[in-house]
């Protein structure tokens, strides 16, 4: 019999793994401020205890975030909605 290394379990307090991308792998986020705008995000999710963000690495076209949430689907619904609006009016403004 085999035995699995993985194990599934249920409720929210348990950490996640997400990876986020942007549109066809532009490297928008090799932009100074595209990139302050994903840390003020998980900032201010973090700080008003929306989300527990365990780790995050923010490449030049995706971002890597482990963390764990009681209401994380709606939390990051909001935070992918915020920050991509702002990544498109800086893209929008500098043309």
């Amino acid at each position: 019999m085999t035995r699995t290394r993985y194990k599934m379990f249920e409720g929210d307090h348990f950490p996640y793994f997400l990876t986020l991308t942007t549109v066809n792998w532009l490297p928008l986020f090799s932009n100074p401020t595209a990139a302050d705008f994903v840390f003020d995000s998980l900032r201010y999710l973090q700080s008003n205890n929306q989300l527990n963000i365990s780790v995050y690495v923010l490449m030049e076209t995706h971002l890597h975030l482990i963390f764990s949430g009681e209401n994380h689907n709606h939390d990051l619904s909001r935070f992918k909605s915020f920050t991509a609006r702002k990544c498109i009016d800086l893209c929008i403004n500098q043309e």
